[in-house]
């Protein structure tokens, strides 16, 4: 009894494990970006995967840059094996404009999110598709975006969907786009299109991230710079950056499918 009184009693002393996360540095901060159960961070080690992360990097600037891609662990474990290809991955990104991180207190994430919801809707999303259609043809990859726009709102994130053709594959997506440790971040779920209840898995999945996102970095935020500060979102009066972030988002979900399949042919 004793024996396993004291076996009892390590291991509550004992810390509990840390939960999986991507610790990824903006600026000279460090933003810490927790996985959801599941989802294993790549390792850019890996010749395959770091090409992966580049391609889609190259993609997302100057409006995203990208700070870390999570992937489904058994497919990602199947991938490496050569079995086959991803198709449930998440990616962190930074939003930039004027090709800088922009920064923003976490205190007014309330107000973010509703400058955000108040233009959103108000966007062409036949224009998003369009330009992110001309964006894929020019760099060889000829796509089609069915549906882009915002999925949802609520006081963690504004987010936006958007589903799209590469060949005969269909892709969706959903993007969080928030404030966490004074930074303008976004979380985006990826994965292959069967009807609107994908959609509404990565929405799902999308709210519970942002959240997760904001706790891990709750306390970093006293490093933000007041609004008005250099790198900040757009004034109320200027919000066209938001139509090429809403476009490069949709972009994405036929690049990852191009990259992938270039690299195992």
């Amino acid at each position: 009894m004793r024996q396993f009184l004291l076996t009892l009693g390590l291991l509550m002393a004992a810390p509990a494990a840390a939960a999986p996360e991507i610790a990824a540095n903006l600026e000279s901060a460090t933003l810490h970006l927790p996985l959801p159960d599941g989802y294993c961070a790549i390792d850019t080690a890996r010749r395959d995967e770091t090409e992966f992360f580049d391609a889609q990097a190259d993609a997302l600037q100057p409006l995203n840059r990208l700070l870390g891609v999570a992937v489904d662990c058994g497919q990602l474990d199947a991938f490496r094996s050569g079995k086959h290809q991803f198709d449930r991955y998440l990616e962190f990104m930074s939003t930039q404009r004027d090709g800088k991180p922009m920064q923003r207190p976490d205190t007014e994430r309330a107000a973010y999110i509703h400058e955000l919801a108040a233009h959103l809707p108000k966007l062409d999303t036949t224009g998003i598709a369009e330009s992110a259609g001309r964006q894929s043809a020019n760099g060889g990859i000829p796509t089609s975006i069915q549906r882009v726009g915002m999925v949802g709102q609520d006081e963690a994130a504004v987010y936006l969907g958007g589903v799209g053709t590469y060949n005969a594959t269909v892709l969706a997506y959903v993007s969080a786009l928030s404030l966490a440790g004074g930074w303008a971040v976004s979380t985006n779920f990826y994965r292959n299109y069967a009807d609107d209840q994908t959609v509404a898995g990565l929405l799902a999945e999308a709210k519970g991230e942002a959240r997760a996102v904001i706790a891990a970095n709750a306390s970093a935020d006293a490093a933000a710079k007041p609004s008005g500060a250099s790198g900040n979102p757009a004034t109320p009066t200027d919000w066209s950056w938001l139509i090429t972030v809403a476009s490069s988002l949709a972009l994405l979900i036929a690049l990852a499918v191009s990259a992938r399949r270039r690299r195992r042919r």
